[in-house]
C-alpha cells in the first residue's frame, strides 16, 4: 500500500533563501533579455563557443509552474490526504561539449534541475538532480566503427520517469541510474554490415522509507545483433536478434517473480532524414521466460520505432510507438505488457513563434493477479490482473526573442485511470477507492537563454 513518503532533508533551501536566489536570478534574466532583444540579426544562427577543436554550448532556464496535484495521487486516497497543489521553481543551467576530429566525434553533456516547492509538506523535498550523457562515434578503421551512448542520473526520483508507461510515481526518494549503448558496426562488401552490441540498465534506490511506494533496484544487461541492407539513399532493412536478463533486488518479498530473460527476433526499417534526425521502426516476436519459473511467460509481437514527418515546410511530426514488457516492481510482478504511442506536433508560426502539441497514451497490462497477502491493502482486488490506461496532453507556446532566448508557455493535462481498488480506515471507517487513479493539471513559463 502507498502512502506518502517521509522525506529527507537533503541540504536544501528552503522558501525564503529559494526566493532571495530567484530575485538575483530574475534580475540576471531580465537584463540578458534586454540585451538580447536590442540586438541585430535574430535570424542569424547562434555559432557555438570555439575552444581550440572543441565546440562549448552553455544554457540557462528558469521555469515557474502550478501543479494541482504533485504527487499524482487519488483524491480520495486517506493514506496521503489527497491531492498537494503547490507552485514549482526550477532553475535548469546546461553545458554541451562536442568535439570532432577527422572521421569521429565526442558529445559530452551536463543538465541540473534545481526545483523548489511552495507547499509545506513538500518543503522537504526541493534538491538537484544531475543528468550527465555522453555520445562517441569513433571510425577505427575503414571498415570498423564503435558507438558509444551513456547516460547517468542521480537525484530523486520525482524527476525520474526510470520505466516507461507510468508505473513509477512521485516519491522523493534519491536514485541513482545509468543506462548505456555500445556498438561496434563492421562494414561488409557493397551495400551490407554487421551490428553488434551490448546494453546496460540500472537504477539504484535509497533505503525504503516508511510508508513510501515500492521500488526496488534492479539491472538489465542485454546483446544485440543487426544484419543491415542499404536499400537506397539515406534507408536501410535490417534484420535483429536481442536477449536482454533483468533481475530485481525486492528486499524481503521472497514470493516475487524478480529474475526474467526475454529473446527476440525481429525486421526494421531505418531512414535518415537531417542529421541527427531520422526515422526507425523495429516489429519482432519476443518471448519472456522467468529464470525459476515462478512468473507468467510472455510471448508475442513487439513494436519499438520512432518516426518523423514533415507535412509541410513549417510543420513537423514525431510520432513514438512501443509494445513490449517493462520492469515492473507493482504487487507480484515482474513485469508488465506496455503500449505506447505518442504524437508530437510542431507548426512554425512566423519567424519568432512557434506551436507544439504532444499527446501520449499508455496501456498497461499485468500478467499476475493481485496477492493480498503481500498487500493486505489491496483485498478489494483479491485475484484481479492490473490493467491502466494513461493520458496526456500537453500543449505549447514558444517565442524566440532574438538569438538566444526564447519564452515558453505550456499547458499540461494528465489522467490515469486503473481497475484496482484499495482499502484503507478513514475516521475508523474502512473506505475503498481507485488507488491509481489520479487527474493532474499544470501551467508552466519558462525562459531559456543560451544555445537551444
Amino acid at each position: 500500500m502507498r502512502g506518502r513518503s517521509l522525506r529527507k532533508s537533503r541540504g536544501c533551501a528552503r522558501w525564503g533563501k529559494g526566493r532571495r536566489l530567484s530575485v538575483g536570478l530574475g534580475t540576471l534574466l531580465l537584463a540578458t533579455w534586454c540585451a538580447t532583444t536590442a540586438a541585430n540579426g535574430q535570424e542569424e544562427k547562434l555559432l557555438p563557443i570555439q575552444l581550440g577543436p572543441i565546440f562549448f554550448m552553455p544554457s540557462v532556464s528558469v521555469a515557474v509552474r502550478h501543479d494541482d496535484n504533485v504527487e499524482r495521487v487519488n483524491h480520495n486516497d486517506p493514506l496521503t490526504g489527497g491531492e498537494i497543489p503547490s507552485f514549482i521553481r526550477e532553475f535548469r543551467p546546461e553545458l554541451r561539449f562536442e568535439a570532432p576530429f577527422r572521421f569521429s566525434m565526442v558529445q559530452l553533456g551536463y543538465r541540473g534541475v534545481r526545483k523548489e516547492y511552495s507547499a509545506p509538506e513538500l518543503q522537504d523535498a526541493d534538491g538537484w538532480t544531475h543528468y550527465l550523457s555522453f555520445v562517441g562515434k569513433f571510425q577505427m578503421t575503414p571498415g570498423f566503427r564503435l558507438e558509444v551512448d551513456d547516460h547517468v542520473v542521480d537525484g530523486v526520483t520525482e524527476f525520474l520517469n526510470v520505466i516507461p508507461g507510468g508505473e513509477l510515481r512521485y516519491t522523493t526518494r534519491p536514485v541513482r541510474a545509468n543506462q548505456g549503448t555500445a556498438t561496434m558496426i563492421f562494414d561488409s562488401v557493397g551495400t551490407r554490415s554487421i551490428e553488434v552490441g551490448g546494453t546496460r540498465n540500472a537504477s539504484h534506490f535509497d533505503s525504503v522509507s516508511v510508508g513510501s511506494i515500492s521500488e526496488f533496484d534492479y539491472l538489465a544487461q542485454g546483446y544485440f545483433g543487426r544484419y543491415v541492407l542499404d536499400t537506397g539513399a539515406a534507408q536501410q532493412l535490417f534484420f535483429s536478434l536481442d536477449y536482454e536478463h533483468v533481475t530485481q533486488s525486492r528486499g524481503n518479498t521472497e514470493q516475487v517473480p524478480s529474475d526474467y530473460r526475454t529473446r527476440s527476433a525481429g525486421i526494421g526499417f531505418r531512414r535518415q532524414m537531417t542529421p541527427g534526425q531520422g526515422s526507425e521502426l523495429k516489429v519482432g516476436y519476443g518471448d519472456t521466460r522467468f529464470v525459476n519459473g515462478t512468473g507468467t511467460p510472455l510471448r508475442g509481437v513487439t513494436l519499438e520505432g520512432t518516426l518523423y514527418l514533415q507535412p509541410g515546410v513549417t510543420s513537423k511530426v514525431q510520432v513514438k510507438l512501443r509494445r513490449d514488457p517493462q520492469v515492473s516492481f507493482f504487487n507480484v510482478n515482474g513485469y508488465y505488457l506496455n503500449g505506447m504511442v505518442m504524437i508530437d506536433y510542431h507548426q512554425e508560426l512566423g519567424r519568432s513563434l512557434a506551436l507544439e502539441v504532444l499527446t501520449l497514451y499508455n496501456h498497461n497490462s499485468y500478467p499476475e493477479p493481485v496477492d493480498s497477502s503481500v498487500d493486505a491493502g489491496l483485498t478489494p482486488s483479491e485475484g484481479v490482473k492490473r490493467k491502466d490506461n494513461l493520458y496526456q496532453i500537453i500543449a505549447g507556446l514558444a517565442w524566440r526573442l532574438g538569438r538566444t532566448a526564447t519564452f515558453n508557455l505550456a499547458y499540461r493535462l494528465e489522467e490515469a485511470r486503473s481497475n484496482i481498488v484499495a482499502q484503507a480506515l478513514q475516521d475508523e471507517t474502512l473506505i475503498h477507492y481507485k488507488i491509481y487513479d489520479y487527474d493532474s493539471h499544470s501551467v508552466q513559463l519558462s525562459v531559456a537563454f543560451g544555445w537551444q
